[in-house]
């Protein structure tokens, strides 16, 4: 019984020192890693102020024009009138006709990049990347026919900067959790936060695209041919990142039911349980 209790004890511990680097690896990778944008995902990250540094494209100065010498204004030149006030300038102080386009720019959520300013490859961070992918799982494109599939995301959850919010919630859930884990720290909480993060990235890169498409086994599992069934090669058109994920998944829904484990700071926090009290002796 001993050795089954220890068995039992240190199986969670080797489950969170994996899923811990694990999630600490990938969490660091959306914060740190970057890679390259342009066109329309360029213009709207930078629309949702993700692309700092990134500048539209300015059209050429105009060359200046040279003020003409007093001697040259005819004498039948109309005199200008005063220029208005700010305050009486169609659109207020900001010049604006629209006051709906006014409440806008007020609110963060002006669009005034466009694709045409980001020809070239702009770098950005990965969790950017996410934030996109939300964006498109809730606006999907129509085919050639124009049938629109269904959202894979509520549509609701990706207007303003819904994507943005959620995309950084998913990497410090990464992170956060990776790091709980691994130190045994609130493990059953960190372990239901980085299995509702596979789930969603088995829906959104897995089940969700392959219900879309209508190429499915029993009705949810991506179909990717025979070949890929059998392929013996690690290559991304078989099932290696769904079983990937899978396998995570499994190792924190363990960890929800088994606990931390040994050498957990959970085990430390739990208050000692009283030693018995010996039992009364026999009357003689």
């Amino acid at each position: 019984m001993a050795g089954m209790t220890r068995t039992h004890s240190l199986a969670p511990l080797f489950i969170r020192v994996a899923l811990g680097l694990t999630f600490i690896w990938a969490g660091m990778g959306k914060l740190f890693a970057e890679f390259p944008v342009s066109g329309e995902d360029a213009a709207r990250l930078a629309n949702w102020g993700q692309l700092e540094k990134a500048k539209p494209k300015t059209p050429p100065e105009e060359p200046a024009k040279v003020p003409e010498k007093p001697t040259d204004i005819p004498k039948d030149r109309p005199v200008p009138k005063e220029p208005l006030p700010e305050t009486e300038k169609p659109g207020g102080r900001s010049g604006m006709s629209d006051p709906t386009r006014a409440a806008i720019v007020l609110a963060g959520f002006q669009n005034e990049y466009a694709a045409a300013d980001f020809a070239e490859p702009v770098k950005t961070r990965r969790v950017n990347g996410i934030a996109l992918m939300i964006y498109k799982a809730a606006n999907p494109q129509a085919d050639a026919e124009g049938n629109k599939p269904f959202p894979l995301w509520p549509p609701a959850m990706a207007t303003g900067r819904w994507p943005v919010y959620l995309a950084w919630a998913v990497a410090i859930t990464e992170l956060a959790g990776g790091g709980l884990l691994l130190v045994g720290l609130l493990a059953r909480l960190a372990a239901a936060g980085v299995a509702g993060v596979m789930l969603g990235a088995m829906w959104l890169t897995e089940f969700g695209p392959a219900i879309q498409s209508g190429k499915t086994i029993l009705g949810f599992i991506p179909d990717r041919g025979h070949d890929a069934v059998y392929a013996i090669a690690l290559s991304p058109n078989g099932y290696v990142s769904l079983l990937w994920q899978l396998a995570l998944l499994s190792m924190a829904v363990a960890v929800m039911a088994l606990g931390p484990g040994s050498l957990a700071l959970d085990n430390a926090m739990r208050p000692r349980a009283s030693a018995p009290k010996p039992a009364p002796k026999p009357a003689a």
